[in-house]
């Protein structure tokens, strides 16, 4: 089956890249060479203890290094590009500002090792262990955590685009502000995860155990979240499992609306569910009004295209309004334009009832302006009903 991409992501992706060429032109600062030819003698000699070493701005390209222990080693700035480095130590190891695209670093041990701005792209970290490790800001477009164990590792503002965290143990590490455009994060598990103000645009969260993950303000057009999950406004996401005790989240969030699409974010405010921060801005404006409204409810209408000739239809928000009814729609992501003609019939469905107002609002406006969506649509509902 191949998979449709419309303008917007094709536009998406053009952004990343550029910005990934901007983001990798940046020159590594001047720095004093470490001897290259003296260590890579030493390693054909067969030792393998090169702690401490200073290996800066090296170029070790396509060098086989497996087994090397560089712990507490200075190869920042160094040129390691597609080099072997499998089951490599490198314990308190000064990685800053270095390449490494490309390069195998499957089973290795990074242990507070600082890889700070450095280039990974493409470097397979397949089983390694990243504990205490600081790769921020580090450009990790298209790399491979398959399996690994990540702990306490800093991931803060990196380019993780595309990457691969399949089967990976991941926990309370700092993913904020990092882009994570398209990355497959299906990982065994994630716990006690700040990914804060992350781009998770088309991500893959789904078959996955998440636990005190942090999504404040994160970006999630597209990206598939599992539906066992529960959201807070605060940006805290649960496993339903881990949240039976609580009474805050233990609490029934049901108002009967259609099941959420697995791929879409649920939110909740006051134990009603919603698509986005944009409904619940919405469902805030209409309760400091103090009209009657019902979020995502389901309805029971007059339906041609049921074999009874009824149906359940479902509206962002009804309204009621000095004793009269609108339809207010909040315009998101999943209102596609392949989709309108559908709208279109359940619109005319609830206008057959006697809903003579329905309005449309973009999302973002929504999101920023709320009491004036609210004001304007009231405002509508009113005039209309005068007639």
């Amino acid at each position: 089956m191949v998979a449709k991409i419309c303008k917007n992501d094709i536009f998406l992706l053009h952004s990343y890249f550029s910005e990934l060429q901007d983001f990798m032109s940046s020159e590594l600062p001047q720095m004093p060479s470490g001897d290259a030819d003296e260590f890579l003698n030493r390693y054909a000699d067969g030792e393998r203890n090169f702690r401490s070493i200073n290996l800066c701005r090296v170029v070790l390209e396509g060098r086989d290094l497996r087994g090397a222990d560089l712990s507490e080693a200075n190869l920042s700035g160094a040129k390691l590009y597609g080099a072997d480095l499998r089951g490599v130590t490198m314990s308190y190891t000064n990685i800053e500002n270095a390449s490494l695209r490309g390069a195998d670093l499957s089973g290795a041990l990074l242990h507070r090792a600082n890889l700070k701005s450095s280039s990974l792209e493409g470097v397979k970290f397949q089983g390694a262990t990243l504990n205490l490790s600081n790769l921020h800001s580090a450009k990790l477009m298209g790399a491979d955590f398959k399996g690994a164990l990540i702990s306490k590792t800093d991931f803060n503002q990196a380019f993780l685009m595309a990457s691969d965290f399949k089967g990976a143990i991941i926990w309370e590490t700092n993913f904020r502000q990092a882009r994570l455009f398209g990355a497959d994060f299906r990982a065994y598990s994630l716990t006690d995860v700040d990914l804060s103000n992350a781009d998770l645009r088309m991500a893959d969260l789904s078959l996955i155990k998440l636990d005190k993950v942090i999504l404040k303000d994160a970006r999630l057009d597209g990206a598939k979240i599992p539906d066992s999950v529960v959201f807070s406004t605060e940006g805290l996401i649960q496993h339903r499992e881990s949240v039976n005790g609580s009474a805050s989240l233990n609490e029934p969030v049901n108002n009967q609306g259609i099941p959420f699409n697995q791929n879409w974010r649920i939110y909740t405010w006051e134990k009603l569910r919603f698509r986005s921060k944009a409904e619940i801005k919405i469902a805030e404006s209409l309760d400091q009004v103090g009209v009657l409204f019902l979020p995502n409810c389901l309805v029971r209408l007059n339906d041609p295209a049921q074999p009874s000739g009824r149906g359940n239809k479902e509206a962002d928000f009804l309204v009621c309004y000095q004793g009269k009814w609108g339809m207010l729609e909040v315009d998101g992501p999943y209102h596609k334009p392949e989709r309108r003609v559908e709208e279109q019939e359940r619109e005319r469905l609830f206008r057959h009832h006697g809903i003579r107002v329905i309005e449309r609002f973009d999302a973002s406006r929504c999101e920023k302006q709320p009491q004036e969506v609210v004001r304007e649509f009231l405002k509508i509902l009113k005039k209309m009903n005068q007639l």
